[in-house]
This record gives C-alpha cells, structure tokens and sequence, in this order.
C-alpha cells in the first residue's frame, strides 16, 4: 500500500510540476497552506501548543514539490506566522524564537530540496516525452527486449513492418516472430550481445501473420548502465525487404549477364571451330582437287608434246587440257570467294604499269578469241601512270571482264577493252557487241551466285560468282566497277574506275614484283647433270614430274615420305628439291627442316621449292618463312615449272617467288 501511496504521489507530482503559470504556483501554494491551517485548527483541541510549526513542515514539502522553491517557501513563512500567532500559545515572542528559527531552517531546506526534486523530475518528464515522440515517430522499428529475449516495448513501425500488432508482440520472445531458419542466428547474436557486450547487426527474415516473411537489419545494443546486457537489450530494426529484392533481380541479372556470356563464349568457341574446320576443309578440298589436276595437265602436256598422236587422241587431249583448265579455276574461284567473305583476302601492294598489265593479261587469251573467231581489241593510252595494287589480282580483275565478254559473244563479234586516264582515277572498260544483258537484271550482275538464266536450259556454264570476285577485287583496291547495257542483243560494257598512284620517290619498276618488270631469261632446252629430287605423296605426280624433268635431260630421283626423301640425300645428293607440303606423317617443312640439317652435316647445298596445293596466301608465306625459294602452286603449267627447276639450279637469271597454273579466273556468269 505504502508503494502504491508513493507511485501516486510521484505522478501527482509529476503533473503538478508540468505548471508553468507562478501564479498557479503561487495560488497553489496558497491552498496548500489553507489547508494545512484547517487541519491543524481542527486538531487544535488535541494537539494544544505541542508541535505549532511542525504540521506546516509537511505543507511546505507539498508546496515545494508541487510548486518549487518559491511556493515552498511561502507556505513555510505562512506556517511559521500562523504557528506563533495562532497556534504557539505563548504572546511572548522570546519564548518561541528558537523553534521558530528551526522550523525556519528546516522549511527554507524542505523547500530548496522540493523545488530542486520538482525541476529535475520536470527535466526528466520533459526527456521522457522526447524518448516518447522519438519512439513512437521513428522511421527505425524500435525494440526493448529483457534478458531473456522477450519483447518490452515495440514502436509503432516495428508493428508495422512485421504486420503484428503491438498489443501482439509485446511478452513474445523475438524468436517467435522470425522464420524458422533465422532462429538459431537470432539465438546466436542474442547470446553474443549478452557474453561479448558488442552490438551485432544481423540479417534475418521475420514472419508475418499471414505467413509471408519481411527481411529486416536489426543491430542489437546491451540495455544496461556500462554495457550490461544482462538488463536486456535494444533493437533498431530496418526493414531491407526492398533492398533484398533488388540484390535478388541483381543476381538473376548477373546471372543471366554470365549465362549470356558464357552462351556467346561458347558460341564464339565453336564459330572459331567451325571456321577452323572449313579453313582446314577449303585447304584440303584445295588440295585434294588441285593435286588430281596437276597430274592431267602434266600428262596432257607430255602426250601431246613428245608424242605423235592421231587428230581425234590429239583433240580429245586437248579437250582433257581445257576441262582440267576449267576445273582448275573453279576452285580457284571458290578459294577465292571464301576468302573474301571471311574478310582473309590478302593483297601484295606494289606499283604496276596498267597498260603493261592489260597487254600481258590479254596477250594469254588471244588463243582463245582466235578459235571462238571473236576479234580482241587494245586501245590503251600510253604512260597514262602507275596505279597501286596486287598485280596478279589486277590482272585476275581484267581476265575476269575479257572472259566475260568472250563467252558471251559470238563468232564475229568484237570485244574492245582500253585504258584511259580521267581525272585521279585510270578507266579500264571492256566493250562487246554481244548477247547483252536484260534491264531487269543488271542491278544484280554482280552479285553471288546470280545468273542471268539459272535454268537446267541454260547454255552458259559458271558458278555465278566470277563477276562477284571481280567487283570485290576492285574495292579492295580501293576503285568501283559498274555495267551499263542496252539490252539483250546489243552488247555490254564494263568500266573498272582504280586510283592512279603518287608518283612513287624511286623508280616504279624498283619496287615491282620481279615477276612483273621482266620475263625471266631462262636456257631449259636441256636439263642436263641437275639432279632433282621429287618427293609427293601421290605417285601421279611423282609420275608426271620425273617424266617431264627426264625428258630435258634432268636426273631425276622420286620419294613418297619424307623418311625415304632423307634416305636418298647421300647417295643422290640433289641439285633441286620439289616437295609436296601436305604429307602424312612428316610433311613437306619436316622435309625441309631435315634437309637442311643433312647440308649442314654433307657440306652439300640443296635449292628448294615446295610444289603444292596449299594455295592460301598464309600457305606461301610460311613456305617463304621456312626456307623455300619458291612456292610453286598446283595444277603448274610445265614450262613454269621447267623454269622454276632451271632457276634453281642456275640456269636462269629469275625464278619468281610463286608461280601458279593461272592467276587469271573466269568470271562469266550473265
């Protein structure tokens, strides 16, 4: 009873000393004394003069408490007038001095004491309402747990974040309202707050009525004086529902960013295949395709040049020859196509005569206008200046357009091709007055695989991609082509615009190809006392090659691998090496590498030349970098390949670097 008595004494005086008014004070210092005057005048008949001063101590008290020092005092002034006059019982003034001056003592310290405890527990209310406020209006979820875990206070976010009621969470244990699975990281951190006195900011998932669960931060503090967490503990609690969901979508992005990286890595890993195995299949389409051919035209070559043969056998090789031609730049065409499209089409810049060219170019096709009796004609403008290009494709370019023109003519007709200079760029324009080309189709004359009749009826043969070549070629070099016709019938004109060169700091034919300043001087009426020595994994070639090389006077020794080849090389010792370089087991540079290692043992020199169907340009350059003088590409025209032997050994002032059956490809397709 005595406690509870106190608890309401202290709210009362908590509420009172919220006066801010004096004079309310003042006023209620005033009652407080009236009504410690009535009591004491009721109990005046018992008490007599016993205690006048002490009844009003106890007003003074209240008054302080309620009113501070200033009200306090006043009833203890009042008190003593009233205790002398009235109730002291004694008119002599002398005789109550002392006990006056002692209740005065004691009133003025009960009023110092009360009005110093009224304005610390108004500092206090003040700070409470503030912790209050602060509580209830924080964006935080705000936490009082004790020792044990269970929850004291919950601030009105907390409520909201969990969807529990306050009323709800309030004497729940904290683990009650988390998942399941955060339990026992909740009972952990708990246990740390309390043995450690650190705080411990956690990640957990609480559970909502409803069974759905909020992601919450909640960074636990000891509750107690000198971080004594055995009082319980504080929570400040942030709900990162949102900021969880966006690490969610963050990873799945992540995710799917390395899934898709992964897929394009992998997809590029297999295009890489893929385009290493259709290099690797053009390589050995080339070769499988060019190695046959080399044996034909060598056989067609030595039977209709060493041998008397009747016309019909005479025709029919000819035939053979012309076909075996025809198959030939086919796959020169296809090779070709392939590198363009891949974008692997490589070009040796140097600066070329046009007029030169086109003669040259159109110098190995008179045979043929001659026996279609189609008449060719050159108009070409001399010391027009020198343009800057790969030659052999130039003149592969201005094959491609004479071709063209021939296949599409008849006996009688003419073809006119000419140079001329306008302006920065040098014209080359080949003219026939042929079968012509329909309106409808020249938007698409040089485009792939397009033919003007693709029927089974149609009566000119190609794969449509001759003229594609062509134009590709042209921009490469940085010109255009183009085509105007006035219809079917009245014949077609090709004009190829290419940029004339700068006039070069030293002479022009310092930087041409050897190949194209000069034919080269060569004496291969005999081959006599130079051994070559032929090694090919195909015995046609082997074949054809010593039958050739014998017939002019060579010695020839052959070898099919590279085992027997180096087996050979002390008791032949060869003048000349021609090898194949696609050989299985040890090819054609294990050849060389050995070769070389024998002339270093022997004292004996050997010139080599790699005769191949590898035709690439980086084929070429890797024989070049490994110690072949020459790159001879197959099908080889006989003489060529008499002339690269000849070089070698000595016998003629020039051997070009590549040699090839034809650099100049059919490109009719209209």
């Amino acid at each position: 009873m005595l406690t509870g008595a106190i608890r309401r004494w202290m709210a009362l005086a908590a509420t009172a000393s919220g006066l801010k008014n004096p004079w309310r004070r003042y006023l209620l210092a005033l009652a407080v004394f009236g009504v410690c005057a009535v009591i004491r005048l009721l109990l005046h008949p018992v008490l007599g003069t016993v205690g006048p001063f002490g009844f009003f101590l106890l007003g003074s008290t209240i008054a302080s408490l309620l009113g501070g020092f200033g009200p306090g005092l006043l009833v203890t002034v009042l008190g003593g007038v009233a205790g002398a006059l009235v109730f002291s019982g004694s008119p002599v003034l002398g005789e109550i001095i002392a006990p006056l001056v002692i209740y005065g003592v004691i009133g003025a310290s009960i009023s110092l004491v009360g009005g110093f405890y009224r304005e610390r527990t108004r500092e206090l209310q003040v700070s409470q309402q503030r912790l209050e406020a602060v509580f209830r209006q924080a964006s935080a979820g705000l936490l009082q747990l004790d020792s044990d875990g269970r929850v004291v206070l919950a601030n009105e976010r907390f409520c909201l974040m969990t969807g529990w009621s306050c009323d709800a969470i309030v004497g729940k244990n904290l683990s009650e309202l988390v998942a399941p699975a955060d339990r026992a990281y909740l009972d952990e951190s708990l246990r740390t707050v309390a043995t450690a006195i650190r705080p411990a900011p956690i990640e957990l998932r609480a559970l909502r009525p409803d069974a759905t669960e909020t992601w919450l931060q909640m960074a636990l503090s000891p509750l107690g004086e000198n971080a004594d967490a055995s009082q319980g503990s504080t929570a400040v609690v942030l709900d990162i529902s949102a900021r969880k969901l966006a690490e969610a979508r963050l990873a799945q992005s992540d995710r799917k960013v390395r899934d898709m990286l992964e897929r394009e890595r992998l997809a590029r890993a297999d295009a890489e295949r893929a385009n290493r195995l259709k290099e690797e299949f053009l390589s050995t389409l080339s070769h499988e395709l060019r190695t046959p051919l080399n044996a034909i035209l060598g056989w067609s070559h030595l039977l209709r040049e060493t041998t008397s043969v009747p016309p019909e056998i005479a025709r029919g090789l000819t035939v053979i020859d012309r076909n075996a031609r025809a198959q030939a730049r086919i796959v020169d065409e296809l090779l070709d196509m392939s590198s363009i499209i891949t974008g692997k089409m490589r070009l040796e810049m140097r600066y070329v005569s046009p007029d030169e060219l086109i003669e040259s170019t159109a110098e190995g096709l008179i045979p043929a206008f001659n026996a279609k009796g189609v008449a060719l004609e050159l108009s070409l403008e001399r010391d027009a200046g020198l343009i800057v290009g790969d030659r052999d494709r130039l003149s592969q370019i201005v094959f491609s357009l004479l071709s063209n023109a021939l296949k599409f003519t008849s006996r009688g007709d003419r073809v006119e091709i000419s140079l001329r200079r306008a302006g920065s760029q040098m014209q080359i324009s080949v003219v026939d007055n042929g079968k012509g080309i329909a309106r409808k189709f020249l938007p698409h004359v040089f485009e792939r695989f397009r033919q003007e009749d693709g029927s089974s009826r149609r009566t000119h043969n190609g794969l449509g991609i001759g003229l594609a070549i062509t134009k590709s070629l042209t921009e490469l070099h940085g010109g255009s082509v183009s085509v105007t016709s006035e219809g079917e019938g009245r014949g077609a004109q090709f004009v190829v615009g290419l940029p004339i060169a700068a006039t070069p700091t030293r002479d022009a034919a310092a930087v041409l190809p050897a190949a194209a300043q000069a034919p080269a001087v060569i004496d291969t009426t005999s081959l006599d006392g130079v051994r070559v020595l032929v090694v090919d994994d195909d015995e046609d070639n082997r074949l054809v090659v010593r039958r050739l090389l014998a017939a002019h006077g060579a010695e020839v020794s052959i070898a099919g691998s590279t085992a027997e080849a180096v087996e050979r090389c002390d008791r032949f010792r060869p003048h000349v090496l021609l090898t194949d370089l696609g050989m299985p087991n040890q090819d054609g540079f294990d050849l060389l590498s050995q070769i070389r290692a024998w002339e270093a043992v022997s004292g004996h020199t050997v010139a080599a030349a790699a005769l191949t169907a590898l035709t690439r340009a980086e084929d070429r350059r890797r024989a070049m970098s490994a110690g072949f003088q020459v790159h001879v590409t197959k099908p080889v025209e006989p003489p060529e390949l008499l002339a690269v032997v000849a070089g070698l050994a000595g016998r003629a002032r020039h051997v070009p670097a590549a040699v090839s059956l034809n650099r100049h490809r059919s490109g009719g397709e209209r």
